[in-house]
This record gives C-alpha cells, sequence and structure tokens, in this order.
C-alpha cells in the first residue's frame, strides 16, 4: 500500500499562504476589472446623454430658425399686398379725381402715410418675433448644457492595493499564528 502524504507544519503555512495570495490577486483583479467596465458604461452614458442633448438642441434651433424665416417672409408678404393696395388705391383715385377736382398729391401722400404707417407697425413686430426668436436659441442653448451637466454618475470606486496587501498581511499572520512554526 502507498503510504499517506503528510505536510509539515511549515509546508501547509507556505501552502496556506500561497492560496491566501492567489486568492487575494484574483479578487483583486476581478474587482479592478468590474471597475473598468463600470467607467465604461459611465462614460458611453455620458456620451448617448451629450449627444441627445446636442440633437435636441440643433432640432429645436432649426424648428425656431424656420418659424423666424416663416414669420419674415409673411411679414414681407402683407408689406406687398399692402403696397399693392396703395397703388390700387392710387390709381382709382387719379382716375376719379380728375372729373371730381380733388387734390391728388394731398390724397397721395395720404396713402402713401398709411402704408408706411402699415409697414412701420409690421417691421417693428418682426423686430420683436426676431429678438424673442434670438433669446429661444439662447434657452435651447442653456437646455443642452443644463442636460450635459446633470448627468453626474457617483465615482466608481476601484479596489484597493493598500487593502489587498494588508488583507494579504492579516492572513499571512493569521497563518502563521495557526501553524506556530517553532524552529
Amino acid at each position: 500500500m502507498c503510504e499517506p502524504i503528510t505536510m509539515t507544519s511549515t509546508a501547509a503555512m507556505y501552502a496556506s499562504l500561497a492560496a491566501s495570495a492567489i486568492t487575494t490577486g484574483v479578487s483583486y483583479y476581478a474587482a479592478d476589472k468590474q471597475a473598468d467596465t463600470q467607467r465604461s458604461h459611465q462614460q458611453r452614458v455620458r456620451e448617448q446623454n451629450i449627444e441627445a442633448a446636442m440633437d435636441a438642441y440643433r432640432f429645436n434651433t432649426g424648428q425656431e430658425t424656420n418659424r423666424i424665416m416663416q414669420e419674415e417672409t409673411s411679414a414681407n408678404q402683407e408689406m406687398h399686398k399692402s403696397s399693392l393696395r396703395r397703388r390700387e388705391a392710387a390709381g382709382t383715385a387719379l382716375a376719379s379725381s380728375e372729373s371730381a377736382g380733388v387734390n391728388i398729391e394731398a390724397l397721395m401722400g395720404d396713402f402713401m402715410r398709411q402704408e408706411g404707417d402699415f409697414n412701420s407697425s409690421v417691421q417693428q413686430q418682426m423686430d420683436w418675433k426676431r429678438h424673442q426668436s434670438q433669446a429661444n436659441m439662447k434657452g435651447y442653448g442653456a437646455q443642452a448644457k443644463n442636460q450635459i451637466a446633470s448627468y453626474n454618475p457617483a465615482p466608481v470606486q476601484g479596489p484597493s492595493l493598500a487593502g489587498a496587501v494588508a488583507g494579504l498581511g492579516a492572513s499571512a499572520v493569521s497563518t502563521y499564528s495557526r501553524y506556530n512554526v517553532k524552529k
């Protein structure tokens, strides 16, 4: 028969220390990899948050730009219609004034004043709309910045090398005490 393998207490102590060192190293490595994975995930989420904020900013500013362009086109059309109405009224007044003896210069001046008042009012309203549009654009920029800044994940705690070494040291002292090697 074979004899059982026996281990001296010194050999058992060294085997226990080696097992502790391997376990500590593997645990440290796994915790470090987990922390790296978590950091990578947080970075991806941050990049997605930035992209979403920028997409919203581009969409909102594009919509605002389109809106103000449409408003300006509409205002220009209204001023053009006003000009056409003035010319039409002036032509009608000119034709009828020759037989009625009306002062055509005073009548033309009145038509032009009315058109000028209307156009001035339309221009003033467009100026206000442009200022509001600029404020809206600034607001969209602030919203994007706030959305980006609002993503603030908790810092990722990686493993502590000092803690791993201290744990290994405590395990070594415990193992040494357990086997109490005396020479």
